[in-house]
């Protein structure tokens, strides 16, 4: 929670927009995919995404990242 209200201090100190990319601040975002499923060799197969993740997402958790969820199927293979 402090994390995201300092964030939003610095947007209410105009220094960035909340729908700009988070590849602007973090290149590592801009080459993003989109997880379509799990091939039978236990392969992800995916896209690359249709729009980039911004800052807004994040902070709505809708960004589409996930997390180590053992529920979730397929997934913890893959990490």
């Amino acid at each position: 929670m402090r994390k995201a209200v300092a964030v939003l201090m610095l947007f209410e100190e105009g220094r960035f927009l909340l729908s700009d990319p988070v590849s602007r601040y973090l290149p590592e975002f801009s080459e993003m995919s989109v997880l379509t499923g799990i091939d039978r060799r236990g392969r992800a197969d995916s896209v690359p995404a249709s729009t980039p993740i911004t800052i807004r997402h994040l902070l709505t958790h809708t960004a589409g990242l996930t997390y180590n969820d053992e529920e979730a199927d397929g997934l913890p293979r893959l990490y």
